[in-house]
């Protein structure tokens, strides 16, 4: 009897698996290839926070070209506290879609990285991801979440479940990636997440509700800014 669970989450893999070939055998056109939020309308300055740089590489286009959209920003606080700010969005996120997730990148740039743990930021049970990236003589403590259809997925295997349901449902939900991350000194790493949860809250209290909405979910949910 206690072999049950075993073989069932057994059988639950080779079924994701099948659908996962399955999916890659598609193939998919782009839904709603145009739809745009508008992130250039983020403001370059709220609170005590004011936007130092605003720049795409054209390498990092190419490689996310089959997005809707990408930021990439410096804000420095008023007292040289500086935080990078970087926002995917794609209106489709079915499997040959979706957004990478920081630690792929981070580890195809030649970064080690390791998870630290999830946090709630706002006064609820929604939780962002924590990461440490060190490489190229830095260490980059990243806080970031994944929206995906207005919820909050930090779960791998859940954000899996959700893509393989869009895909074979052919159900153009949208996903966003948040990603805000700092330099740090060795061992002293939490200063830089204290920087990262002041910017995060003080950005959602400067979007507009519906680009807030769209790029914070749920994790917003009873909160009152």
């Amino acid at each position: 009897m206690k072999k049950l669970p075993l073989i069932k989450f057994s059988f639950l893999v080779i079924i994701m698996s099948a659908v996962v070939l399955f999916a890659n055998f598609l193939k998919l056109d782009k839904i709603s290839a145009s739809v745009k939020v508008g992130l250039e309308n983020i403001p370059a300055q709220f609170a005590d926070w004011k936007m130092a740089k605003n720049k795409i590489d054209r390498d990092v286009m190419k490689r996310w070209e089959f997005l809707n959209e990408v930021l990439m920003r410096t804000y420095v606080r008023s007292d040289g506290a500086v935080v990078w700010l970087a926002i995917t969005y794609g209106s489709d996120q079915r499997q040959s879609f979706t957004i990478h997730l920081p630690e792929g990148c981070y580890r195809a740039s030649g970064f080690d990285v390791e998870t630290v743990g999830k946090r709630a930021v706002f006064n609820n049970n929604v939780q962002l991801k924590r990461l440490i990236a060190r490489g190229q003589g830095v260490t980059e403590p990243i806080s970031y979440w994944v929206i995906l259809d207005g919820l909050v997925v930090t779960n791998h295997m859940e954000r899996k479940f959700k893509q393989l349901y869009y895909t074979i449902f052919e159900k153009p939900a949208y996903g966003a990636l948040m990603r805000v991350s700092s330099l740090a000194h060795e061992g002293n790493t939490e200063r830089a997440y204290e920087v990262q949860e002041d910017f995060i809250k003080k950005l959602a209290a400067g979007l507009p509700e519906d680009m807030r909405d769209t790029l914070f979910g749920n994790m917003l949910e009873h909160v009152k800014l």
